[in-house]
């Protein structure tokens, strides 16, 4: 890959970082988040023999930014406190009698 193309890459990864660092309170907040998450995840993969500390990706992305996506608006109890593994209870409308 040639510097030109290495710069583009860079400049387009901290576009997308910090589109992830800004708020957004639309409808479409946490498909942005999860598309946003995507595109690192395939970037960090092609950029495989790099140093990806240069690239601002030698993190776990999904831990960054999808663990703290599902943790915002649900409580605590639904995630396993050694790996963050999100954990679903079924729910169930009953009444008792």
């Amino acid at each position: 890959m040639s510097n030109e193309e290495l710069g583009i890459l860079k400049d387009i990864i901290r576009e997308i970082i910090q589109n992830l660092k800004e708020k957004d309170s639309s409808e479409f907040y946490e498909g942005k988040i999860l598309a946003y998450n995507e595109v690192l995840s395939i970037i960090k993969d092609y950029l495989t023999g790099y140093d990806l500390k240069e690239f601002g990706l030698d993190i776990d992305i999904d831990n960054k930014y999808i663990i703290k996506l599902l943790r915002r608006d649900r409580p605590k109890q639904l995630f396993h406190a050694k790996n963050n593994d999100m954990v679903m209870w079924p729910v169930f409308n009953c009444t008792l009698s």
